[in-house]
């Protein structure tokens, strides 16, 4: 009994990239991915180029959790199509 609680605590421990989870913000939307809503500084003031970069940062950011999320949906069907044809055979 001690030998399988050990294995079964092992497994968990290895296993975490499994369960992963995307933290952050999303662009994703119901009509497509979105252009980003970033305004664009006609005068030369500081202060509207830094918040145009800041907006531009954020848009790639939350692009990069939105890639994460799609990779971790199609990796976790592979992984049921695989655990269903297991069974199925």
């Amino acid at each position: 009994m001690k030998v399988n609680l050990l294995l079964f605590s092992l497994f968990c421990v290895f296993i975490e990239p499994a369960f992963a989870f995307v933290y952050g913000g999303s662009n994703l939307g119901y009509l497509g991915y979105p252009e980003p809503r970033c305004y664009v500084p006609y005068n030369g003031d500081n202060w509207q180029k830094q918040e145009y970069v800041r907006c531009i940062n954020d848009y790639v950011e939350n692009a990069q959790n939105d890639i994460k999320r799609i990779r971790e949906k199609a990796e976790d069907a592979v992984e049921k199509a695989k655990q269903n044809l297991i069974y199925t055979y």
